[in-house]
């Protein structure tokens, strides 16, 4: 129960912050005393944990890049593996597809707004206000907007 626990927070918060479309991948490690089977069998294992409303995305989004590796010992297999990751992530990131966000223009003004008042907390409330000091046509208007637009600027003010 507590995998299935942890795995529904992970999940629902890679599609919160990254969207169904967010590129992913599956890395178990600590493989170097297991035999393919057992990998195999925990990768199944995992698979079944996973929510039926969660398993075809998911799949999708990490597209065959699902990888078990050993660390401890640096030997050809891992260095393969770990090749093939370093060559998976260096396709998604030249991918111009998977780089490119798409934000609402309205949201620029509003997050220099914000960061005139750097490091400054700020209610819900006030934010509403400083949101209505826009002109009309660059408010955000809905608390769904709202909540979208904090969770991007949050996740890029801190990274």
């Amino acid at each position: 129960m507590a995998v299935s626990n942890y795995l529904k927070f992970w999940i629902t918060s890679i599609k919160t912050f990254g969207g169904k479309a967010a590129p992913l991948f599956l890395v178990v490690t600590h493989t170097e005393t297991k035999s393919a089977d057992e990998i195999e069998m925990y990768l199944g294992e995992f698979w079944n944990a996973v929510h039926d409303d969660d398993r075809d995305w998911l799949s999708e989004s990490l597209n065959d890049r699902e990888y078990a590796v050993g660390l401890k010992t640096l030997n050809d297999n891992t260095k393969e593996i770990l090749e093939s990751m370093k060559k998976s992530i260096v396709e998604l990131f030249t991918d111009e597809n998977n780089t490119k966000v798409e934000l609402p223009s309205s949201w620029a003004l509003m997050e220099q707004l914000l960061y005139e008042g750097a490091w400054k907390v700020l209610s819900l409330s006030e934010i509403w206000k400083l949101n209505s000091s826009l002109p009309d046509e660059y408010q955000i208007k809905s608390d769904e907007e709202m909540s979208k637009f904090l969770n991007v600027f949050m996740t890029v003010a801190f990274f």
